[in-house]
C-alpha cells in the first residue's frame, strides 16, 4: 500500500483564505479473500486507487460571521481480477462452505463523486440569549460503472461431492447507477442562563436513476440495451434538538439529553437493485448425466429460481431508511485537568431496504417438512416449496415492516488534556444490538442493514421462510458486548521524543452453525434443491475476545519556524493472532478457524510543518 498526500494554503489577505488538497493511495493485494475456504486459486487480484481532490474558500466577512465553500471530488478504480491460469469455474462445496475454481465472478468497477459545500455561520446577542447560527447547502452525485464476468458464465454447488445445482449468468454486464441530492440544513446554538439548546433541521431531496446502457452477449445471454430509469425519489426533514444543563457555578458539571434523526446517505447500492443491466441469472438442478462432474450444456434439471434485475422492481411508495437516536449523559470536570463522562445511546432504525420474494408466498408456496439435524439427531421443521412454483421470481425492493434494528449502548470515559507533557483517555463501553434478520453466513456482508436485505451486496434474508429458522432477533456481526480502549502519549522535551500507546480489549462478534440439507427425514429430496439456514440461533458463539496494542516513537526538530518529525508506527505490537473468522457449516471443519487478525506491521513516516 502507498499513499501521498499534498496540501496547499495560500492567504489572499487577513480575511480570506484558499486551500488546495490531493491524496492518492494505492492498494495491492495478490490474494484478497484468501483462507481455509478460499484457496489461492479462488482468490482474486485487488488492485485499488483512491484519489480526493479538493478545493477549499474560507472567509471572515465580519468579526461574528464566517463563509466556508468547498469542492470535492473523489475516485475509487476498485477491480478484482481473476488469478491468471485458471480454466475450471467455481464450484462451492455447501458442506463445508470450501470453493474451488476460479473466483465466484469477477470485477472492475469505476467509482467518482462530486460534492459541493457551503456554509456562514453567524454569532448573535439578544439581550441575555446568545445565538451561534449555521446553515448551509449542500449539492452531491455519485457514479458507479462496474464491469462483471463470471468464468464460462457459472458457478457450480456440490453437496458431500454429489453435484446439486448449477447457476448460468448474464455476463458480461455493464452496470451502471448514479444518485445524487440536494441538501439545505440550519441549526441554532442558544445560550442562556445555565441552559444551551441545539435546535437543527436538515432537509434532502435525493434521487437514484439508471442512465441508458447495455452489455454484450455471453455464454447465456444476447446483446441487449436499456433506456433511462428512474428508480427513486426521496424528500426528508431530519429535526435535532438537544440540551445542556450546566447547574453550577464553578461549571464542573454538565447534563446532556438530544434527539435526532439521521437518514441514510444514499448510495449506489440503493439505485442497483432493479437495474436489468446487472449480473443476474438462473438456477437449476444439475443433472450431472454423464458423472464427470464437469458441467455441460444440457445438464440443467428444473428451474428453481432467477434473480437480477430482469426480475427486480421497485415499490413506489419506497420510502429512505432513518436512524432515531436518544442520548442522556453528565460530564464532570474532576481535578487534574481530567474530565470524566457518561453516556447513554439508544438507536432505532427503520424502514430499512430489502429484497423481497413476491411470486413464492411464504405460507402457500411451501410445505412443512421434517429433517434431521445430523450434529445433533434432532428434528427440525424446513419448507419445503411446492412444485408449480419452481421457478417463479419477482423481487420487489421495498421496505420490509418486521425489518428493524436496534441498539443501546452505556459507556464511561475519563480523559486528561494535555499539560506538562503527557495525555490519556480512557473508556469502557457496555452494549446491545439487535437486527431481526441477517443472512445466512457469518461475515460483514451479511450480518448489517444492508448485507442483509441484499441492497447493493450481500444475499437478501427475505427471499424464503428457511431463512426466518433460528434468525428472527439477535445480535449483527458488528456486535461487541463489552469495549475498553486506553490510550495515551508523554513528550520527553529534552530529547524531543513523543511516545504514544493505544491499548483495546473487545468482546469477540457472535457467529451461529449453519446447516445445508438436501433431503428431508425421509431421504426425499427439496424440491428447490438443498436448503441453507441457522441450526442454532447465531449469537450461539463468540468469537474470542479481541486485545490489541499499538504504538507508536516520534522524534521532532524544531528549525525556526518549521518543525520535522520522523514517526515510526507498530501495529498490532505484540504480534496476537486472535482468530477473527471460522468455519461456520456443520461437519467436521465446524468452528475452524479460517481466518485470524493482521500480523505485527511497522510503518515508517515523515511531517514537515512550515
Amino acid at each position: 500500500m502507498f499513499s501521498g498526500l499534498g496540501n496547499v494554503t495560500y492567504q489572499l489577505n487577513p480575511r480570506n483564505r484558499v486551500t488546495g488538497l490531493f491524496t492518492r493511495q494505492t492498494y495491492y493485494k495478490p490474494n484478497r479473500n484468501a483462507s481455509a475456504l478460499n484457496p489461492p486459486e479462488s482468490t482474486w487480484i485487488e488492485d485499488d486507487v483512491f484519489s480526493i481532490y479538493q478545493g477549499a474558500y474560507n472567509s471572515q466577512i465580519s468579526s461574528n460571521a464566517i463563509f466556508d465553500a468547498r469542492v470535492s471530488y473523489s475516485t475509487v478504480v476498485f477491480p478484482l481480477k481473476l488469478q491468471p491460469g485458471v480454466t475450471q469455474p467455481n464450484v462451492v462445496e455447501l458442506s463445508t462452505g470450501k470453493n474451488s475454481g476460479a473466483a465466484s465472478q469477477n470485477y472492475d468497477q469505476w467509482r467518482t463523486r462530486l460534492a459541493v459545500d457551503t456554509a456562514l455561520t453567524y454569532s448573535a446577542r439578544t439581550g441575555t440569549i446568545n445565538h451561534d447560527i449555521k446553515g448551509g447547502y449542500q449539492f452531491f452525485r455519485g457514479l458507479s460503472d462496474s464491469v462483471q464476468d463470471v468464468l464460462q458464465g457459472i458457478n457450480l454447488n456440490v453437496l458431500n461431492g454429489t453435484p446439486q445445482t448449477v447457476t448460468e449468468y448474464n455476463s458480461p454486464v455493464d452496470e451502471i447507477e448514479i444518485f445524487r441530492g440536494s441538501v439545505m440544513h440550519v441549526q441554532d446554538n442558544v445560550a442562556f442562563g445555565r441552559v444551551t439548546l441545539n435546535l437543527g433541521l436538515r432537509y434532502e431531496h435525493t434521487n437514484g436513476l439508471l442512465p441508458p446502457q447495455g452489455a454484450p452477449g455471453g455464454p447465456f445471454s444476447s446483446a441487449r440495451s436499456f433506456p433511462e430509469q428512474r428508480v427513486f425519489t426521496w424528500n426528508s426533514f431530519a429535526p435535532r434538538v438537544g440540551v445542556i444543563f450546566d447547574p453550577l457555578p464553578s461549571h464542573a458539571i454538565a447534563a446532556k439529553a438530544g434527539y435526532a434523526r439521521y437518514y441514510h446517505a444514499p448510495s449506489t447500492g440503493f439505485v442497483s437493485g432493479p437495474n436489468q443491466n446487472n449480473l443476474g441469472g438462473s438456477t437449476y438442478n444439475w443433472i450431472d448425466r454423464n458423472g464427470d462432474r464437469q458441467f455441460q450444456r444440457g445438464e440443467e434439471g428444473t428451474k428453481l429460481s432467477s434473480f437480477g434485475g430482469s426480475t427486480t422492481t421497485v415499490d413506489s411508495s419506497l420510502k429512505q431508511p432513518h436512524t432515531d437516536e436518544i442520548s442522556a449523559g453528565v460530564e464532570l470536570e474532576a481535578p487534574g485537568r481530567v474530565r470524566l463522562s457518561g453516556m447513554f445511546v439508544h438507536r432505532q432504525a427503520r424502514d430499512l431496504l430489502a429484497l423481497v420474494e413476491t411470486a413464492v408466498p411464504f405460507d402457500s408456496g411451501y410445505t412443512q417438512v421434517r429433517a434431521i439435524d445430523p450434529v445433533t439427531n434432532a428434528a427440525v421443521t424446513l419448507f419445503n416449496e411446492r412444485p408449480q412454483f419452481l421457478g417463479l421470481a419477482a423481487q420487489l425492493v421495498t421496505n420490509p415492516s418486521d425489518f428493524k434494528t436496534k441498539f443501546n449502548g452505556f459507556e464511561l470515559s475519563a480523559q486528561r488534556r494535555f499539560a506538562q507533557g503527557y495525555q490519556f483517555i480512557t473508556s469502557y463501553a457496555f452494549s446491545t444490538s439487535d437486527i431481526t434478520r441477517t443472512s445466512i453466513d457469518v461475515s460483514q456482508y451479511g450480518g448489517e442493514e444492508e448485507g442483509a436485505g441484499g441492497v447493493g451486496f450481500g444475499s437478501s434474508a427475505f427471499l424464503n421462510p428457511n431463512q426466518r429458522i433460528n434468525n428472527t432477533s439477535g445480535p449483527g456481526f458488528y456486535d461487541r458486548t463489552h469495549v475498553f480502549k486506553l490510550g495515551g502519549s508523554y513528550d520527553v522535551q529534552r530529547a524531543g521524543i513523543t511516545l504514544a500507546a493505544t491499548g483495546k480489549v473487545q468482546t469477540g462478534t457472535p457467529y451461529g452453525r449453519i446447516l445445508t440439507l438436501s433431503s428431508d427425514a425421509n431421504g426425499n429430496p427439496f424440491n428447490q434443491g438443498p436448503i441453507t439456514f441457522f441450526a442454532e440461533p447465531r449469537d450461539a458463539h463468540r468469537f474470542p475476545t479481541l486485545r490489541t496494542m499499538d504504538f507508536r516513537i516520534a522524534k521532532f526538530f524544531v528549525v525556526g519556524r518549521q518543525r520535522f518529525e520522523a514517526i515510526g508506527d507498530f501495529f498490532n505490537l505484540f504480534n496476537v493472532n486472535t482468530v477473527t473468522t471460522v468455519n461456520p457449516n456443520s461437519g467436521t471443519d465446524f468452528s475452524k478457524p479460517t481466518d485470524i487478525l493482521g500480523p505485527r506491521v511497522f510503518r515508517i513516516g515523515g511531517r514537515w510543518t512550515f
